[in-house]
């Protein structure tokens, strides 16, 4: 197999581009796109792994216009002798003679000729370029019409990005949720790419390109299409584990001020203890969900009002035989209105019902944070730690009632089990996460092939 080749940071350059956010009500928002930026920026330039210096990275937001992109890219293009990386997440759009655009803040959806950037200007400065490897990462949000351009081995815009000496990395994600699941730090191609830069071992762009391409298949989400030319694909972004957004190390504290000649006495006051930090096995890390309300309370009102109506509703029928001789008139109207409160007292019922019903959850767990390494899973909460080997587990998979977040739960093998987390039909709760994709593309990546992992999300009887 062909050795990786790492470029000499200080002779290379990137230029990071993401837009979250539109002025146009026809291009949605994307608010993933910031955490896309910052980091993968963190991982490029990252001191002890990274492969471009801070001062050679460009960051460009919401607020870039096209003049800055613009410079940014013929800067880039002009200094970079070794490695020149663009990047770009937004949305893409085609012109009307199919020619791609990256769409920024200020971008029309009806003229993106005009307000946005052609996918040419690109080509063009990549072409300029005298940089040894030149990677070129697009993850766009294309219309249906764009992904069915791009359908086949020669598509449309994976023609319009084929340069000499380049390395090309497309994603055909569409505006779904699924792509882009509500709550997850990061776009699903992202998380993806990001994920393989913080694999233990150096990938080059090619295995980059194959764990990104697994990792959105596993998703049953579009697959991303890659091409290269020359050796360029035997390139690695990083030289070791890129470290993961959830467990990046905030800035050291400000050292204590000098003590002075009469120091005036203060009561100690205790610290609170610095979270643990993760042990080298540990590869990802992802937050659970707290916990909501139970659903009960929300059917005390609809119950309470059954109750009354109900009672109400005796009250009228019995009313009119109270006297000795009641008059057909009462006697109807006691019926007539005893059943109208009987059937709100039967309406209320049902509600009652259908809020404890469809406001079930999954089995509460008491975890907070979920780990993922080479030798299993792990669940943490106040410093107290479980972990479940890789041996005791025999399939991942993701539940749910009917909407909502899905609960990571483990099918455990043999008499294996986990302390203090609830079980139900022979699947233990790990806990709600939002970040689910990226979850399941890590354990795909690290578990053994002996570990099943669920593509789909089963649906919790009950």
């Amino acid at each position: 197999m062909t050795e990786p080749w790492f470029p000499d940071a200080a002779a290379s350059r990137a230029v990071l581009i993401g837009v979250s956010r539109y002025e146009s009500a026809e291009l949605p928002p994307i608010p993933a796109v910031r955490a896309n930026l910052d980091d993968l920026r963190a991982a490029l330039t990252d001191p002890a792994v990274g492969s471009v210096a801070a001062s050679g990275c460009r960051v460009l937001g919401d607020d870039a216009s096209q003049p800055d992109v613009g410079a940014a890219l013929a800067e880039g293009s002009r200094q970079a002798s070794d490695l020149l990386l663009v990047y770009y997440s937004g949305h893409g759009l085609l012109d009307d003679d199919g020619r791609l655009h990256l769409a920024l803040r200020t971008t029309s959806g009806e003229h993106p000729g005009w307000t946005a950037i052609p996918i040419d200007l690109i080509k063009r400065e990549l072409g300029r370029a005298r940089a040894r490897a030149r990677v070129l990462v697009l993850d766009c949000c294309f219309s249906g019409q764009a992904v069915e351009a791009m359908a086949g081995q020669g598509g449309l815009v994976a023609g319009q990005l084929a340069l000499t000496g380049t390395f090309t990395l497309t994603s055909t994600t569409a505006n779904e949720p699924s792509n882009a699941p509500l709550g997850s730090r990061h776009t699903a191609f992202t998380g993806a790419f990001l994920d393989a830069l913080a694999g233990p071992a150096p990938l080059t762009l090619e295995g980059i390109y194959r764990h990104t391409d697994d990792a959105l298949a596993g998703l049953g989400l579009p697959r991303p299409q890659c091409r290269s030319v020359n050796t360029v694909r035997d390139l690695a972004l990083v030289r070791g584990p890129a470290p993961s957004p959830a467990v990046r190390r905030e800035p050291e504290p400000a050292p204590p001020p000098a003590k002075t000649a009469n120091p005036v006495p203060r009561r100690a006051v205790p610290r609170p203890a610095a979270p643990a930090p993760l042990t080298p096995e540990v590869h990802r890390a992802f937050a659970f969900e707290p916990q909501g309300p139970a659903a009960w309370p929300k059917a005390l009102v609809p119950a309470g009002i059954c109750v009354v109506t109900a009672v109400i509703a005796w009250i009228a029928f019995t009313d009119p035989f109270r006297n000795a001789s009641p008059s057909a008139f009462d006697i109807v109207v006691a019926m007539v209105f005893g059943g109208l409160l009987s059937v709100s007292a039967l309406a209320a019922a049902v509600r009652a019902i259908l809020v404890l019903r469809e406001g079930a959850r999954p089995p509460a767990t008491p975890w907070t944070r979920l780990e993922i390494g080479r030798a299993g899973l792990a669940v943490t909460r106040d410093g107290d730690r479980r972990e479940v080997p890789w041996q005791d587990i025999d399939r991942v998979t993701l539940a749910r009632r009917t909407s909502g977040t899905p609960t990571i739960m483990l099918a455990l093998r043999g008499n294996a089990i986990l302390p203090g987390a609830p079980t139900r039909k022979g699947l233990t709760g790990l806990g709600q996460c939002a970040q689910w994709p990226e979850a399941l593309a890590a354990v795909r990546r690290l578990a053994p092939p002996s570990v099943t992992v669920d593509r789909d999300i089963r649906a919790l009887r009950r």
